[in-house]
């Protein structure tokens, strides 16, 4: 049901980088890590520097059973003091979870 609450489109008009993130997040959660790797590949040429970028990428790494990539980024995510604060949250949350 995600797409009929964040219209992707429409979110794109207004911030690509942001909206490549749902798309990926919304691909992740599906189960599609090719997908949700695609859209992390494509928001990455936009705005490489994207706190988000370093979040999702360590759930898909989760996903796809990389632990010791997944709790690297998530160290990352977590210690980023530039980072908004839900990020750092997150990160933390799921470090808690795989340790």
């Amino acid at each position: 049901d995600m797409p009929r609450f964040l219209p992707f489109e429409s979110i794109s008009r207004t911030d690509q980088p942001i909206a490549l993130i749902a798309q990926g997040r919304f691909a992740l959660y599906g189960g599609d890590t090719v997908q949700a790797n695609e859209f992390l590949k494509q928001v990455k040429g936009l705005n490489p520097t994207m706190p988000e970028i370093t979040l999702l990428e360590a759930e898909i790494r989760l996903k796809e059973g990389n632990r010791d990539a997944a709790q690297q980024l998530l160290t990352l995510a977590s210690s980023n003091l530039s980072s908004p604060d839900w990020i750092r949250k997150m990160a933390d949350a799921l470090l808690t979870q795989i340790q």
